[in-house]
């Protein structure tokens, strides 16, 4: 009984590993790039990229409705960095991803108002020059292994 247990623990840990790997091999990421704002990202094969006015939506390929992250961009801000809010949550930290820095702000319950909440997110902003760019991630507060990879491939033209 003892042995079972632990092979289907050990197959289970094993196709989750896989999984996660598979989430993170970029050869089949697609490229999303703004010529006009100077920046592109990458993300994976499961989400399609729209963009509307200072937001690029990234959606599930097999739902569009379940929007599972968007950029959102503020642009010429007067806003210290030390100041700045998202959605007036206040930053819960800072962390460092290939060299870039990013503000972090977390809503485990989510954005609430007149007694109802949304889904949970966690959302991340750096800045170039005036410009402030924040990456939310709906449906957890914390950052997943995917999530990670695509702020480490947000790049300036």
């Amino acid at each position: 009984m003892v042995i079972a247990i632990g092979v289907a623990f050990f197959t289970s840990v094993s196709k989750n590993n896989q999984r996660v790997r598979d989430e993170l091999d970029k050869s089949t990421w697609r490229t999303y790039s703004d010529t006009q704002e100077k920046f592109e990202f990458r993300y994976p094969p499961t989400l399609a990229a729209n963009k509307s006015a200072n937001r690029v939506f990234l959606y599930g390929v097999s739902d569009v409705r379940a929007i599972g992250a968007e950029l959102i961009i503020d642009k010429n801000s007067k806003i210290n960095e030390s100041e700045y809010t998202y959605l007036n949550f206040p930053q819960t930290g800072k962390i460092e991803i290939e060299g870039k820095q990013f503000i972090e702000f977390k809503a485990p319950n989510g954005f609430c108002e007149n007694d109802r909440c949304g889904r949970p997110f966690s959302a991340y902003t750096t800045k170039r020059n005036s410009d402030y760019y924040t990456f939310v991630f709906y449906d957890d507060d914390k950052l997943s292994p995917q999530e990670r990879v695509i702020l480490s491939e947000l790049k300036y033209n």
